[in-house]
């Protein structure tokens, strides 16, 4: 994997947990976690995958994020000292949901 697109990813995922912790206001009780960045190879677009608990706010989280989608991406922009900086676009991470189904199958 090229080595600098891999620092692009990690540079992103460090700076948009700051950026969600310091400017983003969640109902209580909701957890955000950023899974993985995937940037594009021109580095012009990158897939930002989080996990949202619990289940029951999740539509409605994710819907938050988009709204705030420009927000965030103006404040990564300034942040970040690379250019171009990807263009984000946020996807719900189904890894966490087919672990909790495999979970609750292998309890019975």
């Amino acid at each position: 994997m090229d080595r600098r697109k891999q620092k692009i990813e990690k540079v992103i995922q460090n700076e948009l947990g700051r950026i969600f912790l310091k400017n983003l206001r969640l109902p209580p009780g909701t957890l955000i976690t950023i899974v993985n960045i995937n940037v594009s190879s021109g580095h012009q677009h990158a897939r930002v995958y989080l996990s949202i608990f619990p289940d029951r706010l999740r539509a409605r989280t994710f819907e938050l994020l988009n709204q705030h989608i420009y927000k965030f991406q103006k404040l990564l922009d300034k942040r970040l000292l690379i250019r171009p900086v990807p263009k984000i676009r946020f996807v719900l991470d189904e890894g966490g949901d087919r672990f909790s189904r495999i979970n609750k199958l292998l309890k019975g």
